[in-house]
This record gives C-alpha cells, sequence and structure tokens, in this order.
C-alpha cells in the first residue's frame, strides 16, 4: 500500500510484498518466505516507524525507493551528496546500532546507466546516495538471472545495466550483496490474482530480504535463537558467490546470495564450518588456531554493527575520503611466517579488489586464502585506535576447516549408534597442571 488511508494499491508495492511472502498457491509468484507476515508502510517517517515496530520484533524490513541521481524535473544532485555518508546514511546507522537484531534491506538503486554525477570516483561508478552508504544495513544490487548447476554451483551471472555501482566515497564496498531482480514475476495490485514481471534492485532487494527470514528461521530452528543483524549479514557476505572481479566490488559487492551455502554453514557449525558471536575489549588481541580442511578454500570474516559516523552535510568536498567507521576492527591469518590480510577496494574501482593490508573502512572485512594446506592456521582479531563505549561487538564467520577433534571407540566390542535414545557412559580423564 503506498497511501495508508487510501484503497488504491500501487502495483511496485505489491509486487515487492509479493516477492518476499507470497503465498505458495502459485509456484509462478511464491514468495521467498511464504509462511511469512509483512506490515506495510509509505516511505514517509520511514525512519521513525521501523524503530516502532523494531519494539514489536521485526528482524528484517525492505526498503524498495531511494533518491535518483536524477529526479523527475531533470535537476541532478550536487556532486558531494553522491556517494556521501550523509545525514540519512547516519539515521539508519543510528537506527541499526540501537537496534542490535534488526537489519535493513535496501535497494541500491537503478542509475546504473546514468552518467551525471558530475565528478565521480571513477567513471561508470560512484552513483549511491541518501541512506545507500550506509555502514550497518544490506544493501542489494541487481543480477540477471544466474545460471546454476544442479549441485547448487554457480557457472555465470551479470550484473544487470541499470544496477547502481558504488563505491562510497570513502571507498567501502558498496553495494553489499547482489540478488536477482531481472524480470522477475510476482504478485499485481489490478486484482487478487493478478501477476507482473518488474526489473530493477526494487525486486532483488524484497528477494534478498526474504531469503534472509528464511535464514533466520533456520537458525531458529537450530538453536532455539535469532542471529543479531551484524551475524546475518556476515553470513550472506562470507557465503555469497564471487561475481565479477576476484574479490569483492563495486558492482556485485560480495557476490551473489547463496542460500544454500549459508545454510550450510548454520548447520556444519562447530564440525564444518563456525559462527559465533563475540565482543573485543579496548585493547584486546583475540586468537583462534583452526584446521584448514585443504580442499575448500579457508575464509574467515568479521562483521559488526558499527557506531555512526560523522555526517557530510555539504560542506566538504566531493568524494571526501574521511572514513565514516568509527571502531576498526581487524581480523589476519597466519601461518608460519605468512600473513594473510582482508579484501578491500583498491583506490581505482575499476580495478580489482586487493588484499595486501588492513582493511581501515569496512566493517564487514574477510580474509581468504585460496589454496590452504590441510594445517594450523592463526586466526586473531584486533583493533585500532579508541573503541567507543571501550569495546566492540562482532560476528565471526570462518569456512574451509575441519573438526580436530572426535571421540574414538577404546573398546573392540563398543558400537557406535545412531539412535537417538541410546545410551552411553565412559570415563574422562584430563591430564595436566591444574587439571580436576
Amino acid at each position: 500500500v503506498d497511501e495508508p488511508t487510501s484503497t488504491t494499491y500501487a502495483a511496485h508495492a505489491t509486487h515487492v510484498t509479493g516477492t518476499i511472502m507470497a503465498s505458495n498457491a502459485v509456484a509462478a509468484t511464491k514468495g521467498m518466505a511464504y509462511q511469512a507476515q509483512a506490515r506495510t508502510f509509505e516511505w514517509t517517517n520511514d525512519s521513525s516507524e521501523a524503530l516502532a515496530e523494531v519494539q514489536l520484533g521485526m528482524l528484517i524490513s525492505n526498503h524498495s525507493y531511494g533518491v535518483p541521481i536524477v529526479g523527475t524535473t531533470g535537476t541532478v544532485l550536487p556532486s558531494w551528496y553522491i556517494g556521501a555518508y550523509t545525514q540519512e546514511a547516519k539515521d539508519w546507522d543510528e537506527i541499526a546500532y540501537l537496534s542490535p537484531y534488526y537489519l535493513p534491506v535496501m535497494s541500491a538503486g537503478n542509475d546504473g546507466t546514468t552518467n551525471s554525477n558530475p565528478d565521480p570516483i571513477a567513471a561508470g561508478f560512484d552513483k549511491l546516495t541518501s541512506n545507500k552508504t550506509s555502514k550497518n544495513t544490506m544493501i542489494v544490487a541487481n543480477a540477471e538471472d544466474a545460471v546454476v548447476a544442479s549441485n547448487g554451483t554457480l557457472t555465470s551471472v551479470v550484473i544487470n545495466s541499470s544496477s547502481s555501482q558504488g563505491p562510497t566515497d570513502d571507498n567501502r564496498i558498496k553495494p553489499d550483496i547482489t540478488g536477482n531482480g531481472t524480470s522477475l514475476t510476482s504478485a499485481n495490485s489490478t486484482s487478487n490474482n493478478a501477476t507482473t514481471s518488474m526489473t530493477g534492485t526494487s525486486m532483488s532487494s524484497p528477494n534478498v530480504a526474504g531469503t534472509l527470514l528464511l535464514l533466520q528461521q533456520h537458525y531458529k530452528n537450530l538453536t532455539n535463537n535469532f542471529m543479531k543483524a551484524a551475524t546475518l549479514k556476515g553470513l550472506a557476505c562470507h557465503t555469497a558467490d564471487d561475481a565479477g572481479n576476484p574479490g569483492p566490488d563495486a558492482k556485485f559487492g560480495w557476490g551473489l546470495l547463496n542460500a544454500k551455502k549459508a545454510a550450510e554453514t548454520l548447520s556444519g557449525n562447530g564440525l564444518t564450518s563456525w559462527v559465533s558471536e563475540e565482543s573485543l575489549n579496548q585493547g584486546q588481541i583475540l586468537t583462534m588456531t583452526v584446521k584448514a580442511s585443504g580442499t575448500t578454500p579457508l575464509i574467515a570474516s568479521i562483521t559488526w554493527t558499527d557506531v555512526p559516523g560523522t555526517a557530510n552535510t555539504g560542506n566538504l568536498s566531493p568524494n571526501d575520503p574521511t572514513p565514516a567507521l568509527v571502531n576498526d576492527l581487524d581480523i589476519r591469518i597466519t601461518k608460519n611466517n605468512s600473513t594473510y590480510f582482508p579484501w578491500k577496494l583498491d583506490t581505482d574501482p575499476n580495478n580489482n579488489a586487493i588484499r595486501t593490508s588492513d582493511n581501515t573502512v569496512d566493517n564487514v572485512e574477510q580474509v581468504k586464502i585460496d589454496n590452504p594446506t590441510n594445517s594450523d592456521y592463526i586466526i586473531t582479531i584486533n583493533h585500532k585506535g579508541t573503541l567507543q563505549t571501550g569495546k566492540q561487538n562482532y560476528a565471526l564467520v570462518i569456512t574451509g576447516i575441519t573438526s580436530s577433534f572426535s571421540i574414538q571407540p577404546t573398546s573392540a566390542d563398543l558400537k557406535v549408534c545412531s539412535n537417538q535414545n541410546a545410551a552411553f557412559a565412559f570415563n574422562y580423564k584430563q591430564n595436566g597442571t591444574g587439571t580436576t
């Protein structure tokens, strides 16, 4: 509903809501989370409405609207505003910071073929506006239909040319992730059974939002809890299928959302993967030793809901590089004398991402070792500068590892039974100083 006080229903809003949670009565229009329920609002007062819904337990919201670079009258936005960390971006970071389980999902925009920014970071880039530059939200790009093998492996995917490109002025990885939003069939407003096809980041954003709801449901089934927003966002970015340039880029973000891989990472937690919610205190250095499987890349990432930064209100020059990041956490992986650094965007977004030093601008950091050996690696997490409030909560996700422990039978006649009602008794003795 675009106007809640009228009886007029808009095709765009109906299509978006249907993509998230339309029933499974018709396969062609089944929503991503078809058992969910939605509450819809017009975009006026969206921030206050979001805060009110969070108090009622909302975990995810979708925002398929934004500020185009060129308005309906032909007016072009000021160059300083495009890509800047604006007051709107700060406001949404504040909302997310105050609501640690709530993740706003937002369309990146459809200015991909618009080159009206008079002072872009690079030709064909720097097209994100308003809240699309926030740190703690999930900004979604639009891809065409992907080619996927029967086992779920991505074969190929192409970004839709209309999808707005990043990065932000401080060179953060934006958009965050990509979903399918091209020629997407969903509900229409003309009748109770009408459908229509639409294209845009308005379509890819609810595609992603509905999928993230399913991941929250899966985690709830596994643990009887919900993930914090940073954990959900970090998991999605960590398990996305790389697309475009190697590593993250300013078109696909971290890649195409892969719900299967994300769900498998949650299911394998503690065995073939690691997902945990941690906290880093001022001056603290945390280390963790993992054993790489040696058959897939070893990937470790941290994600945190950052303190709101200082907004650019127009008194700074275009493409101001001042980081919006406040609490600067770092992750590295070491083995013997080798140190592996996280991905970050090169200063020219036309180039590939690099991993030659610490990332000092993003609150999603990922270290990837493409061809690890089946051996131990040390993951180190620390920070630079002063942490506001003296600590920072973060999510840690690791894949490409193997369990280094197992319970081995000690008697030849002991049988391992898969029956959940079976009971086993065994003696355990720990040797060493201070044991009990």
